[in-house]
C-alpha cells in the first residue's frame, strides 16, 4: 500500500458530503448536489431517462409511436470509485469493494487470478467518516507493521513485549527528515487521514533552531510529522510534538511559537510526557501522541480524530509523509497511519 501546486495557507472549503438542496450549495466547481449531499460530479451516476426514444406511430391519429430509445443516463453496473459506490447506495458499510478503476467497463482483476472477488481485488472504502466514499491509499497499525515491517527508509522500533507497541521511525542519530510516499488510484479533490505515534527525546513543536532554516515547507519546520501533496509539497496537515516543560517548545495554544504561515490552522499539537528527560529517553504507552485530537491543540477539530483537507481541483499527485526533527536527540515513532482520498 505504501511506497510508503503552490503552497496554500488556506485550502478551499471541503464540500463533498455536505448536505445540500441545489448545486450552488456545494460551492466548489465540479461538485454537485446528489441525493441531498454534495458529490464530485465525476462520481455521480447520470440521471436515468435522458435518451431520446425512436419509434414509428401505428395507425391514424397516433402522431408519436412508442419509441425504444436507451437513455444516456442509465446507472452504470460497474462502480468506478468508492464515492461512486456511496452515491449509488449511501447505506453500504465500510469495507472492501471491487471497482473499475481503469474505466474499461469491467471490475478490475487486481491479483490477476482470473476472477474478481472483494477478497482478492477489493479496495477498502470508508463509508462512515466525513460523508463517506473515501478510498484507502495507506494503512499501518500494530498487526500490519508486525506482518510487513516498515516502509523503505524507516526502521522498526519493537517494544511489543515491554510496552505494547511497535512502530516505524527515522532511526537516525542526526537531525533531519525522512519521507515515505503513498500513491493514489485516481484523481481526487480531498485527503483524509490520521497519524498516531510515540514521542522519543525532547521534541519542541514549532520552536526554531538557529542552525536550521525553518521558514519553508522543505525544511525541518516542526518536530513531528508533515503531510503534503506532490513535488511542490502543497501542505495538507502537520502533527507537532511539544516539549513537556520548556515553554519555548510548547504547543501554540499553550504559549509556544506559532506554526509557519503555510501551516495555518491545519495542525495538531500535543506535549510529550515529562519522562522524556530520562536517560535514555523513555518509550511507553503513556507517550502516545495524537490519539484523540478533540481536546488537543488542534484548531480545526471537533468530533473526529481524522483531518479532512481539500486540495482544490482534481489531482493525481502522490501524498508525502515526512518524519522530521531539528535536533539529534528527538524522534517520532509512527504506530498508526490512515490515508484516504476522495
Amino acid at each position: 500500500m505504501l511506497a510508503l501546486g503552490a503552497v496554500m495557507a488556506c485550502p478551499p472549503p471541503s464540500a463533498i458530503g455536505r448536505p445540500c438542496e441545489v448545486d450552488d450549495d456545494c460551492v466548489v466547481a465540479g461538485v454537485v448536489c446528489f441525493l441531498g449531499a454534495c458529490q464530485d460530479a465525476d462520481d455521480v451516476p447520470p440521471a436515468e431517462g435522458e435518451g431520446e426514444g425512436e419509434g414509428e406511430g401505428e395507425g391514424e391519429g397516433e402522431g408519436e409511436g412508442e419509441g425504444e430509445g436507451e437513455g444516456e443516463g442509465e446507472v452504470p453496473d460497474v462502480p468506478q470509485t468508492c464515492a461512486h459506490v456511496h452515491a449509488l447506495d449511501p447505506s453500504l458499510p465500510s469495507g472492501p469493494y471491487a471497482l473499475d478503476l481503469d474505466h474499461d467497463g469491467a471490475l478490475d482483476d487486481r491479483n490477476d487470478d482470473g476472477t474478481v472477488t472483494d477478497v482478492g481485488d477489493g479496495i477498502y472504502c470508508n463509508m462512515d467518516i466525513a460523508g463517506g466514499g473515501w478510498i484507502n491509499v495507506a494503512f499501518m497499525d500494530h498487526d500490519r507493521i508486525l506482518a510487513d515491517g516498515c516502509p523503505s527508509g524507516l526502521v522498526l522500533e519493537d517494544h511489543d513485549t515491554t510496552d505494547g507497541f511497535v512502530g516505524c521511525r527515522r532511526g537516525s542519530s542526526a537531525a533531519g527528515a525522512t519521507s515515505i510516499w503513498a500513491s493514489t488510484y485516481y484523481p481526487y479533490r480531498e485527503v483524509m487521514g490520521r497519524v498516531v505515534a510515540v514521542g522519543f527525546g525532547a521534541s519542541e513543536a514549532f520552536k526554531d533552531q538557529p542552525a536550521v532554516p525553518e521558514t519553508g515547507i522543505d525544511n525541518q519546520y516542526v518536530d513531528g510529522v508533515s503531510l503534503s501533496v506532490g513535488e511542490t509539497r502543497q501542505h495538507l496537515f502537520t502533527y507537532a510534538a511539544a516539549h513537556p516543560s520548556d515553554p519555548a517548545g510548547a504547543c501554540p495554544c499553550q504559549g509556544g511559537p506559532a506554526p509557519p504561515a503555510f501551516v495555518g490552522d491545519a495542525y495538531a499539537c500535543e506535549a510529550e510526557p515529562a519522562e522524556v528527560d530520562a536517560e535514555p529517553p523513555e518509550f511507553g504507552p503513556s507517550n502516545r501522541l495524537w490519539l484523540d485530537l478533540v481536546d488537543l491543540c488542534a484548531p480545526t477539530f471537533t468530533t473526529t480524530p481524522h483531518f479532512v483537507v481539500s486540495v482544490g481541483a482534481r489531482i493525481e499527485d502522490f501524498i508525502e509523509l515526512r518524519l522530521m526533527n531539528d535536533e539529534p536527540d528527538e524522534d517520532i515513532v509512527i504506530t498508526g497511519l490512515e490515508l484516504y482520498v476522495r
